[in-house]
């Protein structure tokens, strides 16, 4: 188990020095296949053994080799997240006491590295790039023909009826949302939410049911409103449109994505 694990995480670095440069080029519009990676500062190439995840910017103490610029710590942090994110997919689909749920590690995956890119894109530029949000959308939807749950059966089967499952979630996320959009104007005198936002709990919807998308509403509201207030302390003044809301939506989804549909099955049974 432990050498998988460790496979895995070594192919998360790598995928999370994939996520660096999405995050740096998709906001300002330049492509993520063509082009090798160079320094933002000196505009130089980076040689491969410079561009070993973790490692190198170790080794370069974060630095540019060749102009000393100092390389932002969040390289590091998108690569170590995403490896360590990978272990727990891992460990949470592929090591179970039943048949491994190779689908849901490999889809999951998938969600949980974009909501990695979504996160920091938004928390630096304050913007979801559509290439990120539809996709959400469109594999979340596709995915709906086999899943549409983080407990879906081992064995991939064709079944289109979960499909209604993921188009509910979709529109009840996507609905409420560009409602709150919408509407807010007319009560705060300015839009309290984007349509980015819009979009991106609408994929969220798509891939995990109309009670997720609630859930991550819900959650990611409660976030929000500690971690807003919380600055709001600290700095003494208000923070109105300086944080995005995104990143707390994209830390609600990959909650529930592990633990959410337990906390909420627990939650109901308190009632019933």
């Amino acid at each position: 188990m432990f050498s998988i694990l460790f496979l895995i995480f070594l192919f998360g670095l790598c995928l999370g020095s994939f996520l660096n440069v999405c995050i740096y080029r998709l906001p300002r519009e330049q492509s993520v296949i063509g082009g090798r990676s160079y320094c933002p500062a000196c505009d130089r190439m980076i040689a491969w053994h410079d561009n070993i995840p973790l490692l190198s910017y170790v080794i370069l103490l974060g630095r540019c080799r060749y102009c000393d610029e100092k390389i932002s710590f969040r390289y590091f942090t998108v690569e170590l997240l995403s490896g360590l994110a990978l272990v727990l997919a891992g460990y949470y689909w592929l090591f179970r006491p039943q048949n491994p749920y190779w689908f849901n590690f490999i889809s999951y995956s998938y969600l949980i590295l974009v909501s990695i890119a979504i996160l920091f894109i938004d928390l630096e530029f304050s913007i979801i790039p559509n290439q990120l949000s539809y996709s959400l959308i469109i594999t979340g939807l596709a995915a709906g023909f086999f899943t549409h749950a983080p407990l879906s059966p081992a064995r991939v089967s064709f079944a289109p009826q979960q499909f209604w499952w993921s188009l509910a979630g979709f529109l009840v996320g996507g609905t409420i949302f560009l409602v709150l959009a919408l509407v807010s104007p007319l009560i705060y005198g300015q839009s309290a939410l984007g349509m980015g936002d819009v979009k991106l709990i609408a994929g969220y919807g798509a891939w995990m049911g109309p009670r997720a998308a609630l859930f991550i509403i819900v959650v990611g509201s409660l976030i929000g409103a500690v971690v807003g207030s919380t600055l709001m302390i600290a700095r003494g003044k208000s923070l109105r449109n300086e944080i995005p809301f995104g990143p707390f939506l994209c830390l609600a989804a990959v909650f529930y994505l592990f633990w959410g549909a337990e906390l909420v099955s627990w939650y109901v049974g308190l009632f019933s």
